[in-house]
């Protein structure tokens, strides 16, 4: 219930925007009011959210990990109207820290820390430029919460954890923004086009973690864009596409980070979509 924009309007099974979209089980209510007006409330599965809470020292031998039994929750405000859509979102997110041997950990050998996400999102019909046309605008920050970021990293060279905990057995949560923004444009009943990027950096805030993963933070950015022909309402094909760079910040060649500064992929995707 935290996702607004959720990748509309772009094709394919993988992530193609930066930005959350991610389907959890949950329990929910929503309460519709006047005036398209909405408000939700949701206990949410925190496994699908887990990035975990690592040791700062990546070559510590000490065992360490996370237990997620208590769910995110997460609450979500809107309107939707002819003019459009805008949402606030806000997730509180369990992070549990472990140590198997609690001695060394001050902090305790299970106790819970929140990280937290919040996200604003708004869309915009503009039927004065073409009819069905939308924009979608949406930006998110997050403290400990790191999975809200929407990041796209498909190498895993390089995934932050949610914390860090230091060798005095201080947590420092990894915190992060993103910006999202996509056009859609008819150019008639059957042809259409959109156009998509987005945005992201995280800082690792810890700084035995910055010295022995040889990075501060990331910075993550895509671009792409695609085109749709839709002869009749059962059938569409689609050619679309995507460009996604992944980086580390101030970046230092260790054992335990990225092999090099930066890694960037593109995508090519054609896709034929029949609807029964």
């Amino acid at each position: 219930m935290f996702d607004f924009y959720a990748n509309e309007n772009i094709q394919g099974t993988d992530p193609a925007t930066i930005g959350d979209d991610t389907n959890l089980p949950m329990i929910a209510y929503t309460w519709e009011l006047a005036h398209g007006w909405k408000a939700t409330a949701s206990l949410e599965d925190a496994h699908e959210r887990n990035s975990g809470v690592n040791m700062a020292n990546a070559a510590s031998t000490l065992a360490t990990g996370w237990n997620s039994d208590m769910p995110d929750v997460v609450g979500a405000f809107g309107q939707s109207g002819s003019w459009g859509q805008f949402q606030i979102s806000g997730a509180l997110h369990r992070e549990t820290v472990y140590l198997a041997n609690s001695a060394v950990n001050p902090l305790g050998a299970d106790r819970g820390f929140w990280g937290y996400a919040v996200q604003a999102g708004v869309m915009f019909n503009l039927p004065h430029i073409a009819s069905g046309d939308t924009l979608y605008l949406q930006t998110a920050y997050v403290n400990g919460a790191i999975s809200y970021l929407g990041l796209i990293n498909a190498s895993g060279d390089f995934s932050p954890p949610d914390a860090f905990i230091n060798p005095d057995g201080s947590l420092s949560e990894v915190s992060g923004w993103n910006f999202t923004g996509q056009y859609l444009h008819n150019f008639s009943s059957t042809w259409n086009a959109s156009v998509f990027g987005g945005y992201a950096r995280f800082d690792l805030n810890s700084v035995v973690a910055e010295k022995t993963i040889g990075a501060s933070g990331g910075t993550n950015y895509n671009v792409g864009g695609n085109v749709t022909w839709q002869p009749s309402a059962a059938f569409s094909l689609t050619l679309q596409y995507g460009y996604n760079m992944y980086k580390a910040n101030n970046y230092r060649k260790t054992a335990y980070g990225m092999p090099q500064a930066s890694q960037d992929a593109s995508q090519l995707l054609l896709i034929a979509q029949r609807n029964f």
